[in-house]
């Protein structure tokens, strides 16, 4: 994700990952809610397939929010971005894990703590071939 301050608000994906026609930028949203009317140019790079459970979506709004925070030169810290982005997405397993990476263990109360994993585990990633909304999948 990169962002710059521009004249008007725009965004340009790179790859195969990109949002449905009509269906918004969530990258842009996040960089709106972050950082308010300054517009930017944002250039979107993603590598995670939507609907298939790691974490696209909280992981578009959390680049969103830090490159916009980074690009007008506001604080861009972990905490802060994690709650930008916990306003927007609402899942805080999955915003914590894009924010701060690894294993995370998330309170009832307060921000994520991660959380050492012993060097002998390897995690296991299995990605399911059709799509499945994160809702439906919690249902």
């Amino acid at each position: 994700m990169e962002a710059r301050i521009a004249d008007d608000w725009s965004v340009k994906y790179h790859g195969e990952n990109r949002p449905a026609p009509g269906r918004g930028s969530k990258p842009l949203v996040a960089a709106h809610f972050a950082v308010g009317e300054r517009p930017l140019a944002m250039e979107v790079y993603n590598d995670i397939p939507f609907g298939k459970g790691l974490g696209s979506s909280a992981a578009a709004f959390v680049a969103g929010a830090a490159a916009a925070l980074r690009a007008v030169g506001e604080d861009a810290a972990l905490d802060r971005v994690y709650r930008i982005a916990m306003e927007l997405e609402g899942h805080p397993d999955q915003v914590a894990a894009a924010v701060y990476g690894g294993l995370t263990l998330i309170p009832a109360e307060g921000l994520p703590h991660r959380v050492p994993i012993h060097p002998s585990l390897r995690p296991v990633i299995g990605v399911p071939d059709s799509q499945l909304p994160t809702m439906e999948a919690r249902a």
